[in-house]
């Protein structure tokens, strides 16, 4: 096991995170540290980073080197962006960084960027075709992805902080300025022929992130992760009006606004409204991962970074950091599937429910980590706070409550969850968490002595054969509790058999 740190010397923040890798190239993030900076300000008018910032920027990554030690990181990689990438002076800082603490700064292109933007997205969000946009204080880069490839891209030097002094976007907006903001954004974007209002569009960046915390405060949404988060383009218009005719005083009291992006988030708000307006897209989804988390995957996989499936790398992951029995984990997932694909004629069959399953019945018995009784409780929230890339935030949602009915029939939820959730969703979750406790009462002595199980539906009983190669009479009673509850969801009579095999 190794522990390693990432710093991201942005134009507007700097930002560290720590990760501790295991042998099997599993992660989990111990530690993450951001501090304001706003290294890009005088880059804009002076073409070079001010000795103020220089040493304030030097002084937080002391602060963030010294955390670091603390945690026992092996491994410091520093990365500078736009301000740095653009600055008559990037050298004598890289001199200064290396002089006074002894860490080396690579300046990464705008392609680069975005390529490291990419390998964040592609393997958190469970994507094949998009384009990616992230907004920076001092830089804006986009990249088109399709069949999970990095295609084409782009880094345009313009970002949060510079629109904001160049456009005069701290208080309310001129309506001149605004034309001209406008028009010189729209003459950017067009330029880019691949762009596409056929792709969704995923958002990366502080900006980003706090552009989903408004709407999420908007709507009362109960759920707290923005990775994955849905925002509409008319959602964009909306907020983009609202926010362009407030001072920076009446921005500083909205909800889900950060104080310190108060004067540079209408900057923001136009780019996206002004490619929203030429490609028509739609659908927007916040991505929590970037440029960081696609640093620490090219780090970790090197020459192979794009893991092959979002969801089975994740689950993996979430499963070593939760400690889990995981021969039983999988063996209860293989039961559970097969009674799945055996009771297709009573429970809807869809390639995502079957995503949904497998996460509640690899990670059902998460909530042991904090005590055993009333686990099945402790998963629920376990599942729904932990980030497990490759479901929407709904689904992560349905997985920890389908988990969370593997040891009793009911499982009581606020009325901020249901709200989020159909009818037809609310019945599933039902159905399917009833399969889980049946499936975790076929491993009872977690054996695996039960390998197989067969279903026979007839207009009045269900009849399930356990093949086993032991006795099972302990697994056979104990699915035999659940009959009560299968009469009352399937309407129909459980009956269990068993029969033996010889190994």
């Amino acid at each position: 096991m190794r522990i390693i740190g990432i710093i991201d010397i942005g134009s507007n923040s700097l930002r560290l995170v720590v990760a501790q890798v295991s042998l099997d190239n599993t992660f989990r993030i111990i530690d993450e540290l951001k501090e304001s900076v706003r290294l890009g300000e005088s880059v804009g008018t002076t073409g070079k980073l001010s000795s103020a910032k220089i040493d304030t920027a030097l002084e937080t990554l002391k602060l963030f080197q010294e955390l670091c030690h603390a945690l026992g990181v092996q491994n410091i990689y520093v990365i500078a962006t736009e301000a740095v990438r653009r600055a008559s002076n990037k050298y004598e800082f890289i001199r200064c960084v290396k002089k006074r603490l002894n860490l080396d700064v690579q300046v990464l292109s705008g392609i680069e960027e975005a390529y490291y933007d990419y390998l964040g997205t592609i393997n958190t969000l469970n994507f094949s075709d998009a384009i990616l946009m992230d907004i920076g204080g001092s830089s804006t880069e986009l990249a088109l992805i399709k069949n999970r490839e990095f295609q084409e891209a782009i880094s345009f030097p313009f970002g949060a902080i510079n629109l904001s002094k160049e456009y005069n976007l701290s208080t309310a907006i001129d309506p001149v300025l605004e034309r001209k903001l406008n028009e010189f954004l729209t003459d950017n974007f067009k330029k880019l022929k691949w762009l596409s209002g056929e792709l969704p569009l995923i958002g990366i960046g502080g900006s980003f992130r706090n552009i989903c915390k408004i709407d999420k405060r908007q709507r009362d949404y109960p759920l707290e992760s923005v990775h994955n988060y849905h925002l509409t383009a008319h959602s964009i218009a909306g907020l983009y009006q609202r926010l362009k005719s407030l001072s920076y005083e009446e921005r500083a009291e909205i909800k889900g606004l950060s104080k310190d992006r108060a004067d540079i988030i209408v900057g923001p708000l136009a780019e996206i409204s002004n490619l929203l307006s030429i490609t028509k897209i739609q659908n927007i989804y916040v991505s929590g991962s970037g440029l960081r988390e696609g640093l620490l995957f090219k780090t970790i996989f090197k020459d192979k970074p794009v893991v092959p499936d979002v969801l089975d790398y994740s689950l993996c992951t979430t499963m070593k950091n939760f400690h889990l029995n995981e021969g039983h984990a999988h063996h209860v997932w293989k039961l559970v599937f097969q009674l799945f694909c055996g009771l297709k004629d009573l429970i809807p069959q869809r390639e995502h429910h079957l995503n949904i399953l497998k996460t509640a019945a690899l990670l059902h018995d998460c909530g042991i980590q904090i005590s055993y009784y009333d686990h099945h409780k402790h998963s629920f929230y376990m599942i729904l706070n932990s980030n497990i890339y490759g479901l929407t935030q709904k689904e992560i949602l349905m997985a920890a409550w389908i988990a969370s009915l593997h040891r009793k029939e009911e499982s009581k939820m606020t009325a901020s969850y249901r709200k989020l959730l159909t009818a037809e969703e609310l019945a599933l979750i039902q159905k399917l968490g009833l399969l889980l406790r049946i499936g975790e009462s076929m491993d009872r002595r977690q054996n695996g002595s039960i390998q197989k199980v067969e279903c026979e539906i007839t207009s009045k009983s269900v009849s399930l054969m356990f093949s086993s190669n032991t006795n099972s009479f302990l697994e056979s009673s104990d699915a035999l509790t659940s009959a009560p509850l299968f009469k009352k969801i399937f309407k129909k009579q459980l009956i269990i058999n068993t029969k033996l095999h010889e190994t």
